[in-house]
């Protein structure tokens, strides 16, 4: 049995032989395509297909019983004592084969369709993958008759020839149809299919030819879900149109029950029905994903502009939960915002759970704000309250793909004329610069952020932002009275939360000229923190009184401070907070436990695989080449920091100019 890659081919095989797969066939083979001779017609009735294959036989017409059982009877008998190979192709159900299969041994059965037939007894069966690139580029080439013709030719378009094959998924059907094209037209190079094929909405309408069509094989398919009395697969085919409506890189069942308005188990059921029926891959558990094929078949499944904005809103709504879920996970405090609305919050997620769950769906939200940010209908209002709940998770991971992010907010804002929304989008915008090390960058944007920010509050983050840019540009007097204002304000304000954070900045911005009035900062800043339960301010603060104990050469200080912003507080994970972890290596290097330190550094090292294009994974691989070197190790040292290097040798961040140096050094 051979069931449809993505519904537009067979990509299962169930094989009923009682002599083995390679049995010969003497008395010959029977060829019967299931769905008729005309591709679009509904499945062949059993008396219809019964009827097709007596009469290949050789049975009279006349000869034929005019129901289905007596048929099936006839058949049987016609082909007991032979070795008759029957070849069933297209296969809608095990209901439409079992009467057409052989009662005695000899015989075999090759059946192929678009869903697996796994009730079927004593069958094998295979489920095929697309085509590899090569017999893809291959059965175009022959199908186009341009494989031998002219190589020269050939291998001029070897580039496109791959492109072509990518777009078509690989899928015979959709090879078929292109290579057709192109032999129909002599004149047609590869490239200018390739062109039309680029565009999704035109894509269905190029890869369709005579009575080969992409799109009426999706619909078979999806039409057998729709004129099905089971519940699991009209929820399938309601499934595949909010798929297309929503237009998402994967869909999970709790997304879909609440689009859909259905129970996750029932989301589940459906999902699992259109894998089932290769309208759906699962890349990975729970996870599910249309071919781009069936994703463009999708989108036209649903054309009413307001249902599919409903599908839209559904989403939204219920990424604007999950997303409030993670970030209550990972920093409660950063929740106390009257700007977002209420959400359901009696299914709480603990941290792991919550990177788990952001990771797993990052790229969803990133390209549900991308949709948004080109409705019609969508407000920053709207759109900007799901971004800003995930602060926590994106600076947690680091996410430099929030870039793109923020950049649509921005873009809403400014249309919309919401001033307090261009702050956030452009202040987040230049976060990322900031963790890339793009200072420069990210100070122009916190400068067109100051005149915009009209509440307070805003104001005085944004001071302080700049200050902390400035500092780590070294332009200490440019920073020093937008911290001290932004902590003037802070002070009058009561607001606690923002006098820590500019306290830590000026701590830092003393450090190098005195470490002493830096440790006084740093230690106002902890005790507000613990005062008020800022965890993660807490946390921040210790580590900077170790990297002041580091200045004034007391790394076992040093370490006993890095140690309490590591493991004293459950928001100082290496996830979380990176720098205390980096910090402590450097302490063990100072005090000469470099084993020690090593060790730390790799675990840090894999903790930001996932970031290594970030100031923070450079700075822990500055200390791991530093570490390498005491050990003796100059060229592995090297080889680290050079790499650093190359990834952020456009940055301006202070790490850039060390790591020069460093290797200047020899």
């Amino acid at each position: 049995m051979v069931s449809g890659m993505a519904g537009v081919g067979k990509s299962a095989l169930a094989v009923r032989c009682a002599d083995g797969l390679r049995a010969e066939f003497p008395d010959g083979q029977l060829f019967l395509n299931l769905r008729g001779a005309t591709p679009g017609l509904a499945p062949l009735t059993a008396h219809a297909a019964l009827t097709a294959l007596l009469l290949g036989l050789g049975t009279a017409p006349g000869a034929i019983p005019e129901d289905a059982g007596g048929a099936a009877a006839l058949l049987r008998t016609a082909l007991a004592g032979t070795r008759t190979l029957l070849v069933l192709d297209d296969a809608a159900d095990p209901a439409q084969v079992r009467p057409l299969l052989p009662a005695t041994p000899g015989c075999a059965v090759l059946v192929t369709g678009r869903t697996p037939m796994h009730t079927l007894d004593h069958a094998l069966h295979l489920r095929l993958d697309a085509l590899s690139e090569r017999d893809s580029i291959a059965l175009v080439e022959r199908t186009a008759g341009r494989s031998t013709a002219d190589r020269s030719v050939v291998a001029i378009e070897q580039a496109d020839l791959a492109r072509l094959v990518r777009l078509c998924g690989r899928l015979p059907l959709a090879l078929r149809i292109a290579g057709a094209r192109l032999a129909a037209r002599r004149t047609l190079p590869v490239r200018g299919l390739v062109g039309r094929l680029e565009e999704p909405a035109d894509r269905l309408d190029e890869l369709e030819l005579d009575d080969l069509s992409i799109r009426q094989s999706l619909a078979l398919t999806h039409d057998s879900l729709r004129a099905s009395t089971r519940r699991p697969d009209l929820r399938a085919a309601d499934a595949l149109a909010a798929i297309g409506a929503i237009d998402l890189p994967d869909y999970s069942a709790p997304l879909l029950s609440a689009v859909l308005r259905i129970t996750p188990a029932q989301a589940g059921a459906a999902l699992d029905r259109l894998v089932e029926v290769a309208l759906l891959d699962e890349p990975r558990p729970d996870r599910y994903a249309p071919h781009d094929l069936v994703r463009d078949y999708a989108r036209e499944l649903v054309p009413d502009p307001a249902e599919r904005t409903r599908h839209v809103r559904a989403a939204l709504e219920w990424y604007r939960c999950l997303s409030f879920r993670i970030s209550l996970a990972l920093d409660p405090g950063t929740q106390q915002d009257d700007h977002l609305p209420p959400v359901d919050t009696s299914e709480p997620l603990d941290k792991d759970e919550a990177l788990a769950v952001g990771d797993a769906d990052f790229n969803n939200l990133l390209a549900l704000v991308d949709q948004l940010a080109a409705a019609p209908w969508a407000t920053a209002a709207e759109v900007s309250p799901l971004v800003r709940v995930l602060l926590p998770y994106m600076q947690v991971r680091q996410r430099t793909e929030s870039f793109r992010m923020y950049e649509l907010v921005h873009r809403l804002a400014l249309r919309d004329g919401n001033r307090t929304t261009q702050v956030f989008a452009l202040n987040g915008m230049a976060h990322v610069h900031y963790l890339s090390g793009r200072n420069l960058l990210a100070l122009e944007l916190i400068d067109q952020c100051l005149p915009l920010a009209d509440e307070p509050r805003l104001h005085r983050r944004m001071l302080s932002n700049r200050g902390l840019l400035l500092t780590d540009l070294g332009r200490a007097e440019e920073a020093m009275p937008c911290l001290e204002e932004a902590l003037d304000q802070a002070v009058r304000a009561g607001d606690e939360h923002g006098e820590v954070m500019t306290l830590s900045a000026l701590g830092n911005l003393v450090e190098a000229g005195d470490p002493h009035r830096a440790l006084a900062y740093h230690r106002r800043s902890v005790e507000i923190g613990q005062r008020c339960g800022l965890g993660y301010a807490v946390a921040v603060g210790f580590t900077n009184m170790g990297f002041a104990h580091l200045r004034l050469d007391d790394p076992a200080e040093a370490l006993h401070h890095f140690v309490l912003a590591t493991e004293n507080h459950s928001s100082a994970s290496p996830d979380v907070h990176p720098e205390g972890w980096r910090g402590r290596a450097e302490a063990l290097r100072r005090l000469g436990r470099l084993k020690e330190a090593l060790a730390l550094v790799h675990d840090l090292l894999a903790w930001t695989s996932s970031r290594r294009s970030n100031v923070s994974t450079g700075m822990i691989e500055h200390t791991h080449g530093l570490i390498l070197q005491d050990l003796g190790r100059p060229a592995e040292a090297r080889a680290v920091w050079e790499s650093t290097l190359s990834r952020f040798d456009s940055a301006d961040h202070k790490v850039v100019g060390e790591l020069r140096d460093l290797l200047a050094a020899g």
